[in-house]
């Protein structure tokens, strides 16, 4: 892909932001809203790429500081994912170009971090890589700097969903809690680890770092109580005042994208077409489909059915789910086979009331969509 190609009939890349393990980070438009967006392509579209493609567009989070997906989908060989643009780079960034930040500085961002994981450990998610480099900035210069905290790709649900092997230990090694490294269970109580490793260069009081720190999860403060105590710091600083000099110099958080047009789109047959899914195993399929289970992903983010028309209604034959169907863990609240879906949740997997693995299908020569069991033979 290059800049000037079009995803999906929707969105134009730029150019490459970030290059990492997990694949490429690009600024792109989206024609249809006339707004920056990134929008994040793995290198393949494996198992675990689709695993952590699940999780991440699976966060449905409405908290100031913590990014959601706007929009993803599935090429032959690729998964993508499309999330707000933020521009102001990340902590990590930050902390390299000023060092020790000012205490106003330091302890705002503290307790926006600590407030987005207390809304994530509310909402039974274990985020699971707290680190510098996951914070993300808005460009918002000498004013109030606004955190965000990114990138949900090995996120686990609690307690039902084990995406990995206990033997394989998930995360950044410098922010990895004890109980973790030796191989225990995920639980809230990592994150507060992690985020008390980044706190040691925002200010935060020593006592509370410590706490925060503490061999054993058990004696860790929550998200949540660890925040009341830097609010409390951050009041017997006085009331706020930005900008915040830093010295002699007006602190600020800069844009770090450069400016300039979209280039020229390319003509869209090479980089468009429709939204389609990647082969795979039954296996992956059966892991994505508890994933997306146990995530609550009954169907990805808006989308519009790319005819624009509601599916009519039609009568169909009574059918019969074949006895090589896959199975898995019932779900009471799940759709039955055959059932109808949505255009927007083509592709989505969910298990049935009675434990089959459905896939939300386009059924062909019509506008329908329904949930079809899978089996080998798929």
């Amino acid at each position: 892909m290059e800049a000037g190609g079009i995803l999906a009939d929707r969105y134009v890349l730029v150019r490459p932001v970030a290059r990492g393990a997990q694949g490429t980070v690009w600024r792109a438009v989206d024609r249809v809203r006339g707004t920056d967006v990134a929008v994040k392509v793995s290198g393949t579209a494996d198992v675990e790429a689709l695993l952590r493609l699940v999780c991440e567009q699976s966060v449905r989070i409405g908290h100031p500081h913590v990014l959601v997906p706007v929009d993803w989908f599935v090429r032959e060989d690729e998964a993508w994912l499309v999330l707000p643009l933020v521009r102001g780079g990340t902590l990590a960034g930050l902390l390299a170009d000023y060092g020790q930040l000012p205490a106003p500085v330091g302890l705002l961002i503290a307790e926006q971090l600590l407030d987005a994981l207390a809304a994530v450990h509310a909402a039974g998610l274990v985020h699971r890589d707290v680190k510098p480099s996951n914070l993300l900035l808005a460009a918002t210069g000498t004013g109030r700097p606004h955190v965000f905290l990114a990138d949900f790709g090995v996120a686990r649900v609690l307690p039902h969903l084990q995406l990995t092997s206990h033997a394989l230990v998930v995360g950044t090694p410098d922010y990895l809690a004890p109980e973790v490294r030796a191989g225990e269970g995920s639980s809230p109580a990592q994150d507060v680890y992690a985020a008390g490793l980044v706190l040691t260069g925002l200010g935060a009081l020593p006592a509370l770092v410590a706490a925060m720190t503490a061999d054993r999860p058990e004696l860790r403060p929550s998200a949540a109580a660890a925040r009341d105590e830097i609010a409390r710091a951050r009041a017997a600083l006085g009331p706020e005042q930005w900008p915040v000099e830093w010295e002699g110099e007006a602190f600020a958080v800069l844009d770090q994208l450069p400016a300039g047009p979209a280039p020229e789109p390319e003509t869209p047959r090479t980089a468009a077409g429709p939204r389609r899914t990647v082969l795979v195993t039954t296996a992956a399929l059966a892991a994505l489909a508890a994933a997306a289970v146990a995530l609550g992903a009954g169907g990805a983010p808006d989308r519009q059915d790319p005819r624009g028309d509601t599916p009519a209604p039609r009568s169909t034959p009574t059918r019969v789910v074949p006895s090589d169907a896959d199975t898995g863990l019932p779900d009471p609240q799940g759709p039955t086979a055959f059932s109808r879906c949505e255009a927007r949740q083509q592709f989505t997997v969910r298990f049935s009331p009675e434990g089959y693995l459905l896939l939300c299908t386009h059924v062909p020569a019509t506008r329908d969509y329904e949930w079809a069991p899978q089996s080998d033979a798929d």
